[in-house]
């Protein structure tokens, strides 16, 4: 087994293996960063991870097919969610996403196109990093205030699942820990409920915060966070302006299939279909801190 300690090394490794896999699609430098962070180094677990990766998003276009950037559904998402990328990492090479409800009101509120909105500005995000830059993995801030039992009404199990899915088996970055603040009493019971079914490692990942929420400085430099959230960053509405340029510059990159699916026709024999049956979310996990 080797393991690329200068991860870039292992870029050239992975194009080079990509041109003997044509039934993947597109892969940029960037992505391929991410895959070799993810599995530290090592070049065989990423060569597998990246084929999970894009048969899970072909197996399940309810999430990951659709994202037409200019939407009016994904109009609509900008203006009653706020999903925000910091502009600066933190000390240990962290992307800093924070995401909210701006409102309580549920009239427009759809947990599946929200799951695929997100995913969407995250991809845009990380394509754009340069290489030198490009983080070592993200922490999520879920600033829960407005959010309701009217909107857990709604949330999309079937959906749900598939992130959970995601999230736990082929996502392409790490994410070492969420950050739950102005957390209702109601959440912090269905968080516990979820150890139920999701992995042990993955509940352990967050961290509530009922009340005090300067609790997350002792996670998170409050010299990156924004203003809305007691830190010193500029407005959470200014970032989301810089933001939505990114998203909209990649429209194409988003939308494109050709950068997303694969083609199972010209799938190796080599490669085959078969270890990647019950790409809906029923594979084993990779082995991967």
């Amino acid at each position: 087994m080797v393991k690329y300690k200068n991860h870039y090394e292992a870029i050239p490794v992975l194009k080079h293996w990509l041109k003997t896999q044509p039934h993947l699609p597109i892969i940029e430098d960037s992505p391929l960063r991410s895959f070799i962070v993810f599995c530290d180094g090592d070049v065989e677990e990423a060569k597998i991870l990246i084929d999970k990766h894009y048969t899970f998003r072909t197996n399940n276009p309810q999430i990951f097919g659709n994202r037409d950037v200019n939407s009016k559904a994904f109009e609509k998402l900008n203006e009653i969610l706020d999903l925000i990328l910091l502009p600066d990492l933190t000390p240990d090479n962290h992307l800093v996403t924070i995401f909210r409800i701006r409102s309580p009101d549920v009239t427009y509120y759809n947990y599946t196109e929200q799951v695929r909105f997100i995913i969407a500005v995250l991809d845009a995000h990380l394509r754009v990093f340069p290489m030198d830059k490009t983080p070592d993995g993200v922490y999520l801030i879920l600033d829960l205030k407005e959010f309701t039992l009217q909107h857990l009404t709604r949330v999309d199990f079937s959906a749900a699942r598939v992130l959970t899915k995601y999230m736990e088996d082929v996502i392409s970055i790490k994410i070492p820990r969420s950050n739950i603040i102005n957390c209702p009493t109601f959440i912090s019971r269905i968080v516990t409920m979820a150890r139920t079914f999701i992995t042990e490692k993955t509940y352990k990942k967050f961290v509530i915060h009922e009340t005090n929420n300067d609790e997350l400085f002792d996670y998170i430099p409050r010299d990156i966070l924004p203003i809305e959230i007691n830190g010193t960053k500029g407005s959470i509405d200014d970032i989301k302006r810089e933001n939505l340029k990114v998203f909209k510059e990649n429209a194409d990159y988003i939308f494109n299939s050709k950068y997303w699916f694969v083609d199972e026709s010209k799938r190796p024999a080599n490669s085959r279909k078969s270890q990647f049956e019950n790409m809906q979310g029923n594979f084993r996990s990779l082995s991967v801190d």
